[in-house]
């Protein structure tokens, strides 16, 4: 049931504004090139607002004038935290945790609205439609903020989607369409498009997205939600496109276990429109057609559009067949992340770069000068252990699932590489990290794509650069192009590398086969 109790208000706060009028002129004048404080100002300000007590149609009108500069300043702020490694450092967080406690402002404010017009405000009450809507939008934008930081989203949180949603269904108000400037397809969008939206948010994996795929998701959603029926009878259709959510329950979209049937606090989600769109798009990129002609939005031109809306696909509108993680009779596993650290567990010395026989430092020269020779010179490098001891969870020929300790001192990015070394392993591997999901003081999960082969390491530079530590991976029988796995940088086809292990060998490059947050994966031919 939803939860509309408020607490005891006061008469009067440190509010700078005291009816509608009043807060739109405060709004305009808000210092907006200065984001940062604009954004504590506001944040403030809904605070002290969600504990004053006042007319709800007065409230309402407020709410409606904040929304724009809302909007605005999150996504101004949202720079300190978007794409960063987790777990955030502590200034990016705090950012993070603020803009957390802006949405929730803004939704409970709304509820407060939602309150009185369910105690009998007539004027509040017509707006019921719109005021449910708005609590579940923001609802829904708390679910994708916390997928930005790839943090789990909380169980109260999808409960609170549930309960709205039953709210505004019981009441008649679901469907009905009200104007939405900000988040509505084409200026109007209903509740139960909101609910949806958040749903197939959350259903979408976020942990595997980066936060421009998942702005993209967002904004599909925008205009698609629209084309799902929601019903408490499930539809005849095709399995792979049906999804349901217990009502009671705090969790989100899933497939049907056995044949759907009905029951009390259950409803069913066709997704059998929006399986027909992906599709058609899918088949029409495969055959050449560019993303911008295929009517999506354009926050798609920052990402994969065909991988996208395949994984989408994949998430909404098929039946679950992913293998399940074997758990592993020891879970210790070794970690280490950086070409450094790479070649150091695989040499069992630290990188130093090869000195070229005409590059005499200061000390060289002074030794010249006083023995006539070059005197045998101790590393500077202080030789520490790059591994940390993450907890291995689950694992199969092509999936890892590894808990990273809180005092862990590796930041994590999707499409991080990183070596591993599990219990029964001789040997370190290569993944490459797909997703992550940040519990607190659980730890951070990570799920990794294991690389096939075996590794050598490698000194590699391109011409007239520094010397920098690589890898070169084998796989097979080694015959064909050599694979070498090196740190981003200018490596056009056709660039000549030199290569360093017991010998030198010269390479011309001949093709990029991936690209992640932190390696590229290069082809090369010898010379």
């Amino acid at each position: 049931m939803l939860d509309l109790t408020q607490p005891k208000l006061l008469n009067q706060t440190s509010l700078p504004f005291n009816d509608a009028r009043t807060c739109k002129d405060w709004l305009h004048s808000l210092p907006l090139t200065d984001a940062a404080r604009a954004h504590r100002m506001v944040t403030e300000v809904i605070d002290s607002m969600n504990l004053t007590e006042m007319p709800g149609f007065e409230r309402l009108k407020m709410m409606e004038l904040m929304r724009d500069k809302v909007a605005f300043l999150q996504d101004q702020v949202a720079h300190a935290f978007v794409g960063k490694p987790v777990p955030l450092p502590p200034a990016a967080w705090e950012t993070w945790q603020r803009a957390s406690e802006l949405w929730q402002g803004m939704e409970q404010g709304y509820r407060y609205c939602l309150l009185a017009a369910a105690n009998g405000d007539a004027d509040t009450a017509k707006h019921a439609a719109l005021i449910v809507q708005r609590c579940l939008r923001y609802s829904g934008l708390q679910v994708a903020h916390h997928g930005l930081a790839y943090s789990a989203v909380p169980s109260r949180l999808m409960e609170d989607l549930h309960h709205l949603y039953v709210y505004a269904d019981q009441r008649g108000v679901a469907h009905v369409q009200v104007k939405d400037s900000l988040d509505g397809h084409r200026g109007m969008t209903t509740a139960a498009q909101a609910y949806v939206r958040a749903l197939l948010v959350e259903a979408a994996d976020i942990g595997n997205l980066t936060s421009q795929e998942l702005v993209a998701i967002d904004s599909l959603l925008k205009k698609w939600a629209g084309k799902v029926v929601i019903s408490r009878i499930p539809p005849e259709g095709a399995p792979g496109t049906l999804r349901c959510a217990d009502l009671t329950g705090d969790k989100g979209l899933r497939a049907p276990a056995g044949k759907p049937t009905q029951r009390d606090g259950l409803i069913y989600l066709d997704l059998d429109a929006i399986s027909d769109s992906l599709r058609r798009r899918l088949r029409k990129l495969s055959a050449g057609v560019p993303w911008s002609d295929l009517s999506l939005p354009p926050a798609f031109s920052s990402v994969s559009a065909a991988a996208l809306l395949a994984h989408a696909y994949r998430r909404w509108c098929e039946t679950d067949t992913e293998v399940p993680l074997a758990a592993p009779a020891r879970d210790n596993c070794e970690v280490v992340s950086g070409f450094d650290a790479f070649y150091q567990v695989l040499t069992g010395k630290p990188f130093e770069a090869p000195r070229q026989s005409d590059d005499l430092g200061k000390l060289e020269a002074q030794q010249m000068a006083v023995f006539g020779k070059v005197t045998a010179r101790a590393s500077s490098v202080i030789v520490t252990d790059p591994t940390e001891h993450w907890k291995l969870e689950g694992a199969s020929a092509i999936r890892l699932r590894m808990r990273r300790p809180v005092a862990s001192h590796i930041s994590m990015s999707l499409q991080q590489l990183i070596g591993y070394r599990g219990a029964a392993m001789a040997d370190f591997g290569l993944a490459i990290v797909r997703g992550l999901s940040d519990q607190g003081s659980r730890g951070l999960v990570v799920d990794a794509e294991p690389l096939v082969g075996r590794l050598e390491a490698i000194i590699f530079r391109t011409k007239d650069a520094v010397f920098q530590p690589a890898l070169r991976l084998i796989q097979g029988d080694d015959q064909g192009p050599v694979n070498l796995i090196v740190a981003p940088g200018p490596l056009a086809s056709g660039k000549i590398v030199e290569v360093r292990t017991t010998g030198i060998q010269m390479y011309r490059l001949t093709g990029l086969v991936r690209r992640g947050a932190n390696f590229e994966w290069v082809t090369g031919e010898p010379l």
